[in-house]
C-alpha cells in the first residue's frame, strides 16, 4: 500500500539538478551563481560563512562544513589540504527556524582552482574552487568522502548535512528532528511506520529526518495543487485508522498531519482528482506514446484459463476436461474462463493481457508468441499450473495508443503534475530563469 515511488519521484524533481557532480572549473572562468540562495546546515546549525548555487551544483564552505561535522582541516604550504578526524570530537547539535532568502544572481570570476585534497591521509579527487579567502566544495563531497546524510529540502531552500549519529534533544524524551519536535512516542510511531514502508530498514535519526523532509515537502506542495478535499475517501479505501491501531500508534492526530496526509498527496497522482486535471487530447496520446514503451517493440495480447498446480494431479485432467470442450467450441472461451480461470487478473482483464517479452513466464510468452490472432492453445505448462491461451492481437512495431488510453492518462497526468511542482519548486528557492 505505501510504496515509495511517488515520494521518491517529489524529492527527485526538488533536487535532482543539485545532486549532480559538479565539474572542475578551469582558473580564469566566470561562473554566475546566487550566493546564499540555498543554505546549508550541519547537524541543524546553519553554516555562517557564505554558500553558492549554481547550474552546476550546490557549493559549500568546506572549513565551516568540516568544523561542524568534527574534522580538522589543514592548509600545508605546497597548497594542499588535510582533512582528518580526529579519535574525539564535540559535536555542536540544535535545530533553528529558517526564513527563505530572496536573493540576486551574481558573477564570479577571481578564483583559483588548484589545491589537491587527502581526507585522512588518503588522496582525493574534489571538484572546488577558491574565492574570497574560502574553499568552497561540492555537496555530495561530504556524504561520498566523509560518511554523512546529505538531503536537500528545497521546499523551504535548505540543503543539510549531518553526521551518523545525528540527534538533538532537549531531554531525555523530546527530540527534535528536521525541526520538528517530537516527543519520544511520536518518534517511536514515526519509526515503526517508516520501518514497514521501507522494508525493515534501520530507522535511525538522520534517515527520519530525509523522510520527514519528503513528507513536509509533499503536504506544501499537495495543499497548493491538490488540497486534502479527497482524503478521507483516501484514508477508508486504505483502512488507515486499522493501520494506526494495529501499529499502536499513540498520537493520531500528529501521525495523520505529519505522515498520512501527506501520503495522500504523494498518492493523489494516481487518482481520479488530479487524472481530472490534466486530459489529454488525442493528439497528445499521439505525441506521448513513443516516449513510452508501448510505442516500440514487439507487443502481444492474450487471455488464458489457468488451472492452479494442486498435489494429487487432478489439476492436469481438469485442464484436458476444459479443452476438449474449446476444441469442440471455441466460442465458449470467455464463458469457460469466467467460470474455471483461478487467475484473478481473468477478472479483472476480460479482454485479456497486453505484454512484450520479459513480462509473462516464458512459458506463456512463448505459448502466445507461436499462436495466431483468436487461435486456442494446447495445454501450457509453467510453475503456475496448466494454461490454456487464446490469442487476441499482436503489434509488431508498438501498440495503438487506443489499447492503453488509461495508461498514457497516468502518464500524461504525472507529467502534468511534476511541471506544476518545479515550476512551485523554482518559486520557492527563488531561482530565475536566467539560471538555464
Amino acid at each position: 500500500m505505501l510504496s515509495q515511488n511517488i515520494k521518491k519521484s517529489v524529492a527527485l524533481a526538488a533536487s535532482v539538478s543539485l545532486l549532480a557532480s559538479c565539474p572542475v572549473m578551469a582558473e580564469g572562468q566566470t561562473m554566475k551563481v546566487y550566493k546564499d540562495a540555498v543554505r546549508i546546515s550541519v547537524n541543524g546549525t546553519f553554516t555562517d560563512t557564505p554558500t553558492y548555487f549554481s547550474d552546476k551544483g550546490i557549493y559549500a564552505p568546506l572549513r565551516s562544513v568540516c568544523e561542524g561535522i568534527g574534522y580538522d582541516v589543514i592548509w600545508n604550504d605546497d597548497r594542499s589540504i588535510d582533512i582528518i578526524q580526529p579519535e574525539q570530537a564535540e559535536l555542536n547539535f540544535t535545530e533553528k527556524e529558517y526564513e527563505i532568502p530572496t536573493t540576486k544572481p551574481e558573477t564570479i570570476t577571481d578564483y583559483k582552482e588548484d589545491l589537491t585534497f587527502r581526507v585522512n591521509k588518503n588522496a582525493v579527487e574534489i571538484p572546488h574552487f577558491l574565492y574570497g579567502g574560502t574553499t568552497y566544495v561540492p555537496i555530495s563531497f561530504f556524504e561520498n568522502s566523509l560518511n554523512c546524510s546529505v538531503y536537500e529540502d528545497m521546499s523551504i531552500g535548505v540543503a543539510k548535512i549531518y553526521t551518523p549519529d545525528y540527534v538533538t534533544f532537549e531531554n531525555d524524551e523530546v527530540f527534535y528532528i528536521d525541526g520538528i519536535k517530537l516527543t519520544q512516542a511520536q518518534y517511536d510511531d514515526i519509526a515503526k511506520f517508516l520501518n514497514g514502508a521501507m522494508g525493515g530498514a534501520e530507522i535511525t535519526p538522520h534517515v527520519m529526518a530525509q523522510e520527514l523532509s519528503y513528507y513536509r515537502a509533499s503536504r506544501i506542495i499537495g495543499d497548493k495543487i491538490l488540497g486534502d478535499k479527497d482524503f478521507p475517501t483516501f484514508s477508508a479505501q486504505n483502512k488507515l485508522d486499522d493501520m494506526m491501531n494495529q501499529l499502536k500508534i499513540s498520537d493520531k492526530e500528529m501521525f495523520t498531519e505529519l505522515i498520512l496526509k501527506p501520503t495522500f498527496y504523494q498518492y493523489a497522482i494516481t487518482g481520479d482528482s488530479v487524472l481530472s486535471r490534466y486530459t489529454p487530447t488525442e493528439e497528445d496520446y499521439q505525441k506521448l506514446l513513443p516516449q513510452t514503451p508501448y510505442g516500440r517493440g514487439l507487443w502481444l495480447k492474450a487471455k488464458h484459463i489457468l488451472i492452479s498446480k494442486t498435489e494429487d494431479e487432478s489439476y492436469k485432467k481438469q485442464a484436458e476436461d476444459i479443452l476438449k470442450q474449446l476444441k469442440k467450441n471455441p466460442a465458449k472461451f470467455d464463458e469457460l474462463m469466467e467460470k474455471y480461470s483461478e487467475d484473478p487478473g481473468s477478472k479483472t482483464n476480460p479482454e485479456g493481457y497486453l505484454f512484450t517479452e520479459g513480462q509473462m513466464v516464458d512459458e506463456f510468452y512463448q505459448g502466445a508468441l507461436n499462436l495466431k490472432v483468436n487461435e486456442i492453445s494446447d495445454l501450457v505448462e509453467s510453475q503456475f499450473g496448466y494454461h490454456i491461451i487464446q490469442k487476441v492481437a499482436e503489434y509488431e512495431n508498438g501498440v495503438p495508443y487506443t489499447e492503453v488510453k488509461k495508461e498514457l492518462h497516468q502518464t500524461f497526468a504525472q507529467n502534468g503534475f511534476n511541471k506544476e511542482l518545479n515550476g512551485y519548486l523554482a518559486n520557492v528557492t527563488a531561482v530565475s530563469k536566467d539560471m538555464e
